[in-house]
Protein backbone atom coordinates (compact mmCIF):
# COMPACT_ATOMS: atom_id res chain seq x y z
CA UNK A 1 0.00 0.00 0.00
CA UNK A 2 0.93 3.72 -0.63
CA UNK A 3 0.06 7.10 -0.01
CA UNK A 4 0.02 9.40 -3.21
CA UNK A 5 0.11 12.91 -1.74
CA UNK A 6 -0.40 14.44 -5.39
CA UNK A 7 -3.52 12.62 -5.41
CA UNK A 8 -4.53 12.62 -1.74
CA UNK A 9 -5.50 8.74 -2.47
CA UNK A 10 -4.14 5.88 -0.76
CA UNK A 11 -3.83 2.85 -3.41
CA UNK A 12 -2.44 -1.00 -4.02
CA UNK A 13 -1.93 -3.71 -5.41
CA UNK A 14 -2.37 -7.53 -5.40
CA UNK A 15 0.80 -9.64 -5.00
CA UNK A 16 2.41 -12.65 -5.94
CA UNK A 17 -0.53 -13.66 -8.28
CA UNK A 18 -0.51 -13.47 -11.98
CA UNK A 19 -3.17 -10.94 -12.19
CA UNK A 20 -2.91 -7.59 -11.69
CA UNK A 21 -5.86 -6.51 -8.91
CA UNK A 22 -5.48 -2.69 -7.84
CA UNK A 23 -7.54 -0.94 -5.21
CA UNK A 24 -7.65 2.45 -4.00
CA UNK A 25 -9.46 5.30 -1.35
CA UNK A 26 -8.79 8.51 -0.07
CA UNK A 27 -8.92 7.44 3.23
CA UNK A 28 -7.88 3.97 4.92
CA UNK A 29 -11.49 2.57 5.68
CA UNK A 30 -12.34 3.31 1.77
CA UNK A 31 -8.94 1.71 1.22
CA UNK A 32 -10.26 -1.15 2.96
CA UNK A 33 -13.62 -1.38 1.21
CA UNK A 34 -12.39 -1.21 -2.01
CA UNK A 35 -9.26 -3.92 -1.25
CA UNK A 36 -12.25 -6.75 -0.47
CA UNK A 37 -13.89 -5.69 -3.78
CA UNK A 38 -11.40 -6.01 -5.75
CA UNK A 39 -10.69 -9.75 -4.03
CA UNK A 40 -14.24 -10.36 -4.42
CA UNK A 41 -14.14 -8.84 -8.40
CA UNK A 42 -10.91 -10.88 -9.08
CA UNK A 43 -12.63 -14.62 -7.62
CA UNK A 44 -15.84 -14.17 -9.28
CA UNK A 45 -13.47 -13.33 -12.67
CA UNK A 46 -11.38 -16.01 -11.94
CA UNK A 47 -14.37 -18.99 -11.80
CA UNK A 48 -15.95 -17.59 -14.76
CA UNK A 49 -13.34 -17.81 -16.92
CA UNK A 50 -12.53 -21.43 -15.45
CA UNK A 51 -15.81 -22.20 -16.24
CA UNK A 52 -15.52 -21.22 -19.77
CA UNK A 53 -12.97 -22.86 -20.18
CA UNK A 54 -14.35 -26.04 -19.07
CA UNK A 55 -17.28 -25.21 -21.24
CA UNK A 56 -15.25 -25.19 -24.12
CA UNK A 57 -13.19 -28.44 -23.75
CA UNK A 58 -16.40 -30.71 -23.97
Amino acid sequence: MDYDEEYNIYHGKLLDIHDLVLYEGETPEKLKDDFHEAIDRHIELRERLEAEKKAKSL
